[in-house]
């Protein structure tokens, strides 16, 4: 799907060859193999295998939570952020469940937060804060691909937004989101 603008403007004389040589392919093959590894652990079933192996609605939600957040921001700068979320999202849904089963020891804490719509919603801004390679977003892939950014600053700008957007989407998610659940 992605190569079908590129063969359609290379078509109609908008791309060049020398467009095309210009393409950093290394950074657009490093951001599909993010897709890739994420619809895998998909597909082989093995993420709801990991998943069924932990007691989640024994655990404390906060930590669920925060560890969540967590590993999708840390996977987000490896694979690219839609991968991740793509991966974590179906996941964190499963974790959800068990955490809202009514025998669940934390249920009620769980779903004072906002249940499984603010579980969601938290790893979907886990996974968009992450900004540390190139990889991370398709925004650092055209930005290192001109040769303009270089790893290193975009990585320390990455870490700075990292951190304050994981405390803001903390916040949000405990003291702002379960207010607009009641409204």
């Amino acid at each position: 799907m992605a190569l079908i603008p590129l063969g359609v403007l290379t078509a109609t004389g908008i791309f060049t060859k020398e467009d095309i040589k210009e393409i950093n392919w290394s950074v657009l093959w490093l951001v599909a193999g993010g897709f890739a590894l994420g619809t895998c652990l998909q597909g082989t079933g093995l993420a709801k295998v990991l998943i069924n192996a932990i007691p989640f609605g024994s655990m404390s939600v906060i930590l669920v939570l925060v560890v969540a957040g967590l590993v999708c921001y840390f996977l987000s700068n490896f694979i690219s952020n839609s991968a991740t979320a793509a991966l974590l999202i179906p996941i964190l849904i499963v974790v959800a469940e068990g955490m809202a089963d009514p025998s669940a020891a934390n249920n009620a804490q769980f779903l004072a937060l906002g249940g499984t719509q603010a579980m969601i919603s938290f790893i979907a801004v886990c996974a968009s804060i992450a900004m540390l390679f190139p990889i991370s977003t398709p925004p650092n892939a055209i930005a290192s691909s001109t040769g303009l950014v270089e790893t290193k600053d975009m990585a320390k700008v990455g870490i700075i937004i990292g951190v304050i957007g994981f405390v803001l989407g903390y916040f949000w998610l405990t003291k702002i989101f379960p207010f607009e659940m009641t409204l």
